[in-house]
Formats: C-alpha cells, structure tokens, sequence
C-alpha cells in the first residue's frame, strides 16, 4: 500500500509539474495580450487621438469589467476635451472681435485728438488692447497644447532647417541690438510633429535670450538627434535662472523679478513646456556657465504614434 502511495504521488506529481506549466503559460500569455492592448491604447490617447477604444470581448470576465471602465473613462475625457475646444474657440472668438474694435476705434480716436497727451492716452490704450490679445492667444495656445490639440498637423519636417529659417528671421533684429545668434552645423534631422508649434516655441526661446542675453555675446542653437528623442538647445550669456527659481519660470503668468522691468505676460516659456508636452517631451533649464542653457526635449516614438 506504501509503494501503491508513493507511485500514485510521483505520478501525479509529474502529471502536475506540466499541467501547471502550460496553464501557468497561458495565462502569462493573455495577460500580457491584455496589458500589450490597454498600452496601445494608451499610447494612442497620450498621442492625442482619443476615438480609440479597449476590445471589451476579452478573455475573461475580469477582463471585460476592466475594459469596460477604460472605455468609460476615455469617453468621458474625450467628451470634456471636445468640451474644451469648443470653449477655446468660443473665447478666443468672443475676446478678440470685440478687442480688436476697441482697438480699431481707439486708433481712429486717435487720428482726431489735437492735443498731444490726448494722444499719448489713446497710444498707450492701444498698447495695453495688444497686450491683451497676446496675453489671451497665448493662453488658448497653451490650453490647446495641453488638452492634445495640434496632432492633426503633424508632418515631417527638418529640425536644422527650422533652426536656421528662425535664425535667419532673427538676425537682423539680433545685429541692431549688438547681439550674434548661431546655428550649430549639424546634419539634417527629419522629424514627424507640429512643425508651426515648434517653431513658435524656438521663437520664443530665441526671444527670451534676446532680452536677457549680454551685449556683444552669441546665442547658440543647435538640434540633436537620438534614437527616442531629439532635442533643440538654446543657450544665451545672459545672467541665468538660478535652479530654486527654474520651476516658477516655467509656470503660467509666473515673472521672475529680473523680469518685471521688460514687457511681456509670462507665459512664453509655459507655452514652449506646453508645446514639448504635446510631443511626448519635456523642457529642461539649465546652467549654461555663464547664461541659461534650455533643452527642448520631443519624443520621437509619440510622433510616430500619432502619425499613424
């Protein structure tokens, strides 16, 4: 009976070992499908296109559940960034007609005024109405960057060429104010993203080491390129950010004290963050010993994704 026992245990024994195996298996391999799908899917929705939608025929009814809430979820998300782009039109629509003849009434006000301070007053008021439009185009910019707008205008493009197009733009400004702005040589980088975003985003780096950037000194751009990322630098002379100051340089309507005797809104380098986002990237401040060193980082595989 003692040896029937033993043979009985060995054989299930090895009876078990590869049952257990083949289940243990199978079920690794499912679930790996499952976790592989609800990754593409949310490759897809941080790319911006948020039509997609987990399989909710899955293996399992746990499975099912789990999709079921996903699906939920994206709906709702798409459902309050449709939201908000109806919104952002209807702002930008509803702020800038109405600005804009201000503006237009005030310039032909102007025309009619005989006294000078009279005119001064009027100038100065048409001044602030262009403030304002900026500052209300910039912060739509930067809610639609942020809520994944933009991805229906990727197309492949050159970063060195940007570069130099926008130095180009920039070097007759750059000479009147004493100051030298070069393109690092570098080959071409082809590059699948917003190609106006992007650009408007260097322009505004290129603009802030403008005004902070020591007279007679170079400010430095240059693409760079690597399997997962490429990167855009700019680097200015000028006196820095210092790191404890760094994040609230990058945070909207946040000016630096350096910052408050020149014009602008603080939201330039929000914008660029905001941009660098969109793309899968970041946007990096650094020492540039001595000056600001910013890193403009874009992901190459998210724009592959949203391409697709």
């Amino acid at each position: 009976m003692r040896a029937s026992l033993v043979e009985a245990l060995v054989g299930a024994l090895l009876l078990a070992i590869p049952l257990g195996l083949i289940g243990g298996i199978m079920l690794l391999r499912i679930t790996e499908r499952r976790a592989r799908a609800v990754g593409r899917v949310a490759a897809r929705i941080a790319a911006g296109d948020f039509s997609h939608r987990l399989d909710e025929r899955g293996e399992g009814e746990e499975f099912a559940v789990i999709a079921n809430a996903i699906n939920a979820m994206l709906e709702r998300i798409e459902e309050l960034v449709e939201q908000l782009r109806l919104v952002t039109d209807s702002l930008a629509h509803d702020l800038r007609s109405p600005l804009t003849r201000i503006r237009a009434n005030v310039e032909k006000a102007a025309t009619f005024a005989s006294a000078e301070l009279e005119q001064q007053a009027l100038e100065a008021i048409s001044i602030d109405i262009d403030r304002l439009l900026r500052i209300i185009s910039a912060t739509l910019e930067i809610s639609r960057a942020e809520a994944g707008m933009g991805h229906e205008q990727f197309s492949s493009f050159d970063l060195s060429e940007l570069l130099r197009d926008i130095c180009e733009i920039y070097q007759p400004v750059a000479e009147e104010e004493g100051l030298k702005i070069e393109v690092e040589p570098s080959g071409g980088i082809a590059f699948v993203g917003n190609r106006q975003m992007i650009g408007r985003a260097v322009a505004n780096l290129v603009d802030n080491a403008m005004k902070y950037a020591a007279s007679g000194r170079a400010i430095s751009l240059s693409a760079h390129d690597t399997d997962e990322f490429a990167e855009i630098v700019v680097g200015d002379r000028g006196p820095g950010i210092t790191p404890e100051l760094r994040g609230d340089a990058v945070s909207k309507y946040r000016r630096l004290e350096e910052a408050r005797t020149t014009e602008g809104s603080g939201l330039g380098l929000a914008m660029v963050r905001a941009v660098a986002r969109l793309h899968g990237g970041d946007l990096i401040l650094e020492d540039n010993q001595p000056g600001l060193r910013v890193r403009l980082i874009l992901r190459r595989e998210l724009a592959r994704i949203a391409e697709v």
